[in-house]
């Protein structure tokens, strides 16, 4: 509990200066409110864990991969086509 505690207060202070050493916003369309104290970066534990994938899982995905000349010719058609 006690080190919850320390850890918030150097959170605190981290903040503090933080804001102190935030340079004036210049743009008209920002204004304060779209300002955020940048938040450090905590690295938690994945929310998930997954198993690895069966080889028939991997197998089937393989299968409905397309090489990569169909691909370009797919971005070709989707990009260079006009729309009717």
């Amino acid at each position: 509990e006690e080190e919850e505690e320390e850890e918030e207060a150097e959170l605190e202070e981290v903040e503090e200066v933080e804001e102190d050493e935030a340079p004036p916003v210049s743009s008209p369309s920002s204004g304060p409110e779209q300002r955020r104290a940048l938040q450090p970066y905590v690295k938690k534990p994945g929310q998930y864990r997954y198993e690895a994938p069966s080889p028939e899982l991997c197998k089937r995905i393989r299968s409905v991969r397309i090489s990569k000349a169909m691909l370009q010719w797919a971005c070709w058609i989707l990009t260079d086509r006009q729309v009717d």
